[in-house]
């Protein structure tokens, strides 16, 4: 499938494709049709970039913004911004990537001092490990 002005392909399962183009955040369905956009936000020269994660089921996004320190989710369906949580790993740790959504509908992150995996509840910011 083509998408016309597709810069980045940020999540791709069977429930939908996130990309971002020069100036939105794409929601698609598997035929193309978009679900959801968002506008992107521009971030400074030489820093990390806002990332997007599709949950398997196509029922929420989670965005990764402002360096890491936010999580933002959205439900695809409707456009709406459900959460805004700041993300605050132990010590000083801090977010190196978000690694996606478990095939349990959990969210995985890494730190990136402590190379730690943590799950991420991404509607309060809480975050724990399985030992």
């Amino acid at each position: 499938m083509s998408i016309p002005g597709a810069q980045r392909v940020h999540a791709l399962n069977g429930s939908g494709i996130v990309v971002t183009t020069a100036s939105q955040v794409l929601v698609l369905d598997h035929r193309g049709k978009t679900r959801m956009s968002l506008p992107l936000r521009k971030t400074r020269k030489n820093t990390r970039e806002d990332t997007y994660h599709l949950r398997l089921d196509g029922k929420r996004l989670v965005a990764i913004r402002d360096f890491g320190s936010r999580v933002e989710t959205f439900d695809p369906e409707t456009g709406r911004r459900l959460s805004s949580v700041a993300l605050k790993l132990p010590g000083d740790d801090f977010l190196d990537v978000g690694l996606g959504w478990s095939k349990r509908d959990l969210f995985l992150v890494r730190g990136a001092l402590s190379e730690r995996v943590y799950y991420l509840d991404p509607a309060t910011g809480e975050l724990w490990r399985r030992d």
